[in-house]
Parts: C-alpha cells; sequence; structure tokens
C-alpha cells in the first residue's frame, strides 16, 4: 500500500516535471532557430559591399572633428617646442628677478 502511494507521487512528479519542460524544449528551440535565421540574415547583409561601404564611410561629424584635433595637437607640440626653447633662459632671467626682490633693489 505505500509503496503504491510512493510510486504514484513518483510519477505524478514526473508527470508535472514534464509537463513544464516540453514548453521549455519547444522555445528553446524556436529561439535557436530564430537567432541562427537572423544571425545569417543580418551577416549577409552586412557584407554585401555597397552596404559595406556605407557603413565603413566616416560621417561629416567625425571627419571635422579628426581635423581640429590634428590642428590642436599641432599647436601643442608647437607651444612645448617654444617652451622647451625659451624654459632654460626665462629661468635665469627669473632667478635673477627673485635675487633683486630679495635684496630690495
Amino acid at each position: 500500500m505505500l509503496a503504491e502511494l510512493l510510486i504514484h507521487s513518483y510519477f505524478n512528479i514526473v508527470k508535472r516535471e514534464m509537463i513544464d519542460m516540453v514548453p521549455k524544449a519547444i522555445s528553446l528551440n524556436l529561439v535557436n532557430h530564430s537567432k541562427d535565421n537572423l544571425q545569417r540574415e543580418l551577416l549577409q547583409e552586412l557584407y554585401k559591399p555597397d552596404v559595406l561601404d556605407e557603413l565603413l564611410k566616416e560621417s561629416e561629424y567625425v571627419v571635422s572633428r579628426r581635423r581640429e584635433v590634428i590642428s590642436m595637437v599641432q599647436a601643442l607640440n608647437k607651444a612645448e617646442e617654444y617652451a622647451l626653447f625659451f624654459l632654460p633662459k626665462l629661468s635665469g632671467f627669473t632667478d635673477t628677478i627673485a635675487h633683486r626682490i630679495v635684496a630690495g633693489v
């Protein structure tokens, strides 16, 4: 009697699990199939020559921003050259001024 009740309970648990697993398995197969098809179609569209050229083309904003940044880098390089040229000369000049201030001249 007890064994029969336990077996019956066990089969009810297995039955509920199977009922829960079937929709999940179907959904998983549908999702994987859709994902594979979508990926294949997207790659086909992406690697078309005319689309690829369009995707790789830079926007006008990027082109103008690059020009601005290049000019800023050139200006900074020029400023660095001036600083490296004049800094040693200015340090001697500032030392002289500091001595005069301390001496009260």
